[in-house]
């Protein structure tokens, strides 16, 4: 399975892809698959002036922009159709936009996939596995340790089944009200970790304690929302979290490399896309879309609000390469200091309070570095869909098979 090209590549291309144009320039292009229509945004570090132009390139994959006498390229995420001529403004304006419809031969090439990818699925291990820190390399859990892996089903299995099936196994009798004997499955059963098997997530490996060698119980005081964490015995590093429903550990994948077989180099991935992953699983799960993020041991770090508005787009910018869309979700996000609320509501004290949040807790480093991308993402857009209202608009990166997006770090 492929994630996309390499990330370093994808740095080391970046200065081929960038014209003599200033690096000022921003560009944006986004795939509207709904109307079938690429919208276009450019800002440039000067006004438009009668020289400005702009066309398609012959094979209509690329937009080309020509100003103060220098060239910008900007591939577009998929084909659109032919049109005589791009408009500029009438007057001098830094802010350039466009809407092209798409070409229809687009259809196979811009099908939309909902599925929630994400490396290291149980088919791609074997017993000859290995789990090692991210950080330092050291080893969690050794080759042939785990002889099993196996693919952990939905967080809320057991209530899909009570609710969904006609047809429940092992229920050959009515029982009494509120009673569950005689089924072969409730909701209160669990999935628990036992030696020599692995369980998958999209997230996390499940374990038992004793598989994991190179793992120890971080030396910090949990509260009630919080598990014990788990670090690398080696430098400390936290890699997951105890579960004790499950009476195994969890080791989060975005705090892990993976050698998958004993011939192959271990793999790192993007902690963003992981990320990326664990939301869109609570919005399948749980049917929500706005979020708290807190760092599980941050000190005076702000909160990030966050809003995912559009769980999966293609998008390219100047720096994309051609013919190859990136994959993301997008967001609108606020920060704040831990100690405001919310939702303080100023304006009329007799309206309804709004429906809490979802609270997510991520390991201070991985909350740091979405952070970090979310204000990157930002300042990538041009500055005319940077906001919306009070929120800032940013792009969270996503796995994607046949999407270069991502690589191995």
């Amino acid at each position: 399975m492929e994630y996309g090209s390499s990330s370093d590549s994808k740095v080391g291309n970046l200065s081929s892809r960038l014209s003599s144009l200033s690096c000022s320039t921003v560009s944006y292009a986004e795939l509207l698959l709904n109307i079938r229509q690429v919208s276009i945004f450019i800002s440039l570090p000067t006004p438009s002036s009668p020289r400005t132009r702009a066309g398609l390139s012959p094979d209509r994959l690329s937009l080309t922009i020509t100003h103060d006498g220098q060239m910008l390229s900007l591939p577009l995420p998929a084909k659109v159709a032919e049109i005589p001529s791009l408009e500029l403004p009438p007057t001098p304006n830094r802010e350039l936009s466009f809407r092209l419809p798409l070409d229809h031969t687009a259809n196979q090439a811009t099908s939309a996939s909902s599925d929630n990818a994400a490396p290291w699925a149980a088919t791609s291990l074997s017993e000859t596995s290995a789990v090692s820190c991210r950080r330092c390399g050291d080893t969690l859990v050794g080759a042939r340790v785990v002889r099993i892996w196996k693919d952990l089903p939905s967080e809320n299995w057991a209530e899909m089944m009570e609710f969904w099936h006609c047809h429940k196994p092992g229920e050959h009798a009515l029982p009494t009200e509120g009673s569950h004997t005689g089924k072969g499955y409730t909701a209160s059963e669990k999935i628990t970790a036992k030696p020599g098997l692995g369980l998958v997530n999209l997230c996390y490996f499940l374990l038992s304690e004793q598989d994991c060698s190179g793992v120890k119980t971080a030396a910090q005081t949990t509260t009630n929302k919080q598990p014990q964490a788990l670090a690398c015995a080696a430098c400390r590093a936290i890699v997951g979290v105890v579960d004790e429903r499950a009476e195994g550990w969890r080791l989060y994948k975005w705090s892990l490399a993976v050698q998958s077989t004993e011939e192959a180099k271990a793999e790192r991935f993007p902690t963003g896309a992981f990320t990326s992953a664990h939301l869109l699983t609570l919005i399948e799960n749980q049917g929500v879309r706005k979020f708290t993020i807190k760092p599980e041991r941050g000190d005076g770090d702000p909160i990030i609000t966050l809003w995912v508005f559009n769980t999966d787009l293609r998008y390219s910018n100047f720096t994309s390469p051609p013919s190859s869309p990136q994959r993301a979700m997008k967001v609108f996000y606020q920060t704040r200091n831990a100690t405001i609320c919310p939702h303080d509501n100023t304006k009329s004290q007799a309206a309804p309070p709004p429906p809490p949040l979802e609270e997510v807790y991520l390991p201070l480093s991985i909350y740091q570095k979405l952070r970090k991308d979310l204000h990157e993402s930002n300042l990538s857009l041009p500055a005319s869909i940077r906001k919306y209202q009070d929120w800032d608009i940013g792009l969270m990166e996503r796995f994607g098979i046949g999407v270069g997006i991502l690589g191995v770090e």
